[in-house]
This record gives C-alpha cells, sequence and structure tokens, in this order.
C-alpha cells in the first residue's frame, strides 16, 4: 500500500512538472513571437522612416534643379531700372535667340543707345553685349579709326546684389571679338564683394539700380 501511495505521489509530481514545463514553454514560444512581431514592427518603421528621408531628399533636389532652371532662364537683372546717377536702363535677356536690327541676340542692354546681349550666366553674374557700330570716341578693331559703321565692340557686365539692390560693373569694353572679352581678365582693382567702395570696378564706380520702374 505505502508503494502504491509513493509511486501515485511520483506520477501526480511528474505530471504537474510535465504540464508546468509544457506552459512555460507555450508561454516561451509566445515570447519569443512578441519579440519577432516587434522586431519586424520597427524594422518597418524604420523602412518608412528611411523612405521618408528619401523623398525629403527628392523633393530637396527637386527644388534645387528648379531654382537653377530659374536661375539659367531668362536674365536675372531683367526689367527698366534707374541707377544712382538717374540713368534709366532697359534690360532683357532671354535663352531664346532673338533679332534686333538685323542681329541675332539674346536680348539687349538700352541705355545710351543700344547693345545687343551676346550670352550672359546668371550664376556667374555675368553678361556679355555687342554695338552695332563703333563709338564715334574708340576703335574697336584696331585700326585706330573711330566711329566705324558695322563693326561691332563687345564688352563684359558684371553685377551683384547687395542687400535689396542690384549694382553692375563695366570692367572691360570696347574690344574686337567675343573671345577677346570673354577671355579678358579682370582688372586687379575689380572687388566685386564691395560694389559700395569707390574704385571697385576696375578703378571706376559700380551703378547702383535704386528704383524698378516696370
Amino acid at each position: 500500500m505505502r508503494k502504491l501511495t509513493i509511486f501515485i505521489t511520483i506520477l501526480f509530481f511528474g505530471f504537474f512538472g510535465f504540464v508546468k514545463c509544457s506552459n512555460m514553454a507555450t508561454q516561451k514560444e509566445g515570447s519569443l513571437d512578441s519579440d519577432a512581431e516587434a522586431l519586424l514592427l520597427l524594422d518597418n518603421l524604420t523602412k518608412t522612416n528611411e523612405l521618408a528621408n528619401l523623398n525629403g531628399q527628392i523633393n530637396n533636389l527637386q527644388t534645387q534643379l528648379n531654382n537653377l532652371n530659374n536661375r539659367l532662364g531668362e536674365l536675372e537683372i531683367n526689367g527698366i531700372w534707374k541707377d544712382n546717377f538717374g540713368s534709366i536702363y532697359e534690360i532683357y535677356g532671354s535663352t531664346n535667340t532673338i533679332v534686333i536690327d538685323n542681329i541675332p541676340s539674346k536680348g539687349y542692354w538700352k541705355s545710351f543707345g543700344t547693345r545687343y546681349i551676346v550670352t550672359y550666366d546668371n550664376i556667374k553674374k555675368v553678361l556679355y553685349v555687342r554695338t552695332k557700330d563703333e563709338p564715334s570716341w574708340d576703335s574697336c578693331d584696331g585700326d585706330n579709326i573711330n566711329g566705324e559703321s558695322n563693326v561691332p565692340c563687345f564688352s563684359r557686365i558684371n553685377w551683384v546684389k547687395v542687400g535689396n539692390f542690384y549694382y553692375y560693373c563695366e570692367d572691360t569694353f570696347n574690344k574686337g571679338s567675343f573671345e577677346e572679352i570673354k577671355n579678358a581678365p579682370y582688372p586687379t582693382n575689380y572687388k566685386p564683394e564691395t560694389p559700395e567702395v569707390r574704385g571697385s570696378c576696375g578703378g571706376f564706380t559700380w551703378s547702383k539700380f535704386v528704383q524698378k520702374l516696370d
């Protein structure tokens, strides 16, 4: 009888231990499943954040590209301006070629006569213009004869913006060809970082556009 009691006791505790171990295993399996779900959720969140960051970078690049296209489009200083000396300028530049006075150009610079824009760069803030004829006070082709008809003169005009105002400087002028004016070195006293300072336009003064009239 005693042996039977001991056997039943052992059997009971063995069954209880088996059930407990089974429950523990089930709980452990459930815990592993929860951990896997948490890791999967974290991975999805990470990928979502990465995708959002990537979309933000794409939008930023698109904005920069749009800004670049705008800067490479029409001339930045298009308009009718009055400078600090009281002179009036009508300026228009476009990437499209237009014909003015039978001269193909990218636009015009009108002040004390009309000059024709050969090309311009909104990033470097420089434009190149030409005349139709030589001025009466200079010879551009090197023959020392002033004011010849149908002899173009080429000049380089630079601009900067300080605060709300544009300044321009014609640092080199009346050259005989576009290549010559394009490759001309800047004067040593050309200082676009300080256009307000007298003499910083190659020894001359920068003109300041004080009012836009259009």
